[in-house]
């Protein structure tokens, strides 16, 4: 059996990289004002986490408008093979949060109704996370040029992604049925700021 198939953390950058998408015009990624210093979208925060780890609820919102992803561990699929190929799945959590505040319409204006927030920056999310069509997590250029996963790998085939699929997005609306940790702790807690959250399972072969 595969010994090297623990791939947590450059999956979850490889999620990162794809939502950054390709160069300076994030070609496949989020919006390119989400990562313009002026812009009223902007990003704050685009990295590994966990919102467990905030010490503070002021650090936290420092941090908004914030994805934040983390990966929720691997398991075996039951297909490895007798070469000693060992077939795994990661999950993945992408975690967004805002404060009402921060909010806008697709033309700009201040959103003050934050059920269509929520729906609008899943489908903006959505939409670069599942932007590779053959399911890979490859970043892909304007002109096509695609940048595929390395992961590394001491087992002497290596390892490779096999596909990407969705898993399930909590919209952080009251009864929902796709309830994660995050948006239900953040419902909690007595500010005007909300999360989404959307799922992706990885499989991959080691070994």
């Amino acid at each position: 059996m595969a010994t090297d198939f623990v791939h947590s953390g450059e999956i979850v950058q490889a999620v990162i990289n794809v939502l950054k998408g390709h160069g300076t015009s994030h070609d496949g990624g989020l919006p390119t004002t989400w990562f313009t210093a002026s812009h009223n979208e902007r990003l704050r925060t685009l990295a590994f986490g966990d919102l467990a780890d905030y010490v503070t609820q002021d650090a936290f919102m420092d941090d908004l408008p914030a994805i934040i992803v983390r990966g929720l561990g691997c398991e075996a699929t039951g297909k490895s093979g007798a070469s000693g190929v060992l077939e795994t799945v990661e999950s993945v959590r992408v975690v967004h949060c805002r404060l009402y505040s921060q909010c806008y319409t697709d033309a700009g204006a201040v959103e003050r109704n934050m059920t269509k927030a929520r729906l609008r920056y899943a489908k903006i999310i959505g939409k670069a996370l599942f932007n590779d069509p053959n399911k890979r997590l490859a970043v892909i250029s304007a002109a096509g040029e695609r940048t595929e996963v390395s992961l590394t790998c001491s087992d002497a085939n290596g390892a490779q992604i096999v596909n990407v699929l969705f898993g399930g997005w909590d919209l952080g609306l009251d009864g929902g049925t796709r309830s994660t940790d995050e948006v239900r702790s953040l419902r909690r807690l007595p500010i005007q700021a909300w999360a989404i959250a959307c799922d992706l399972r990885v499989t991959i072969r080691s070994g």
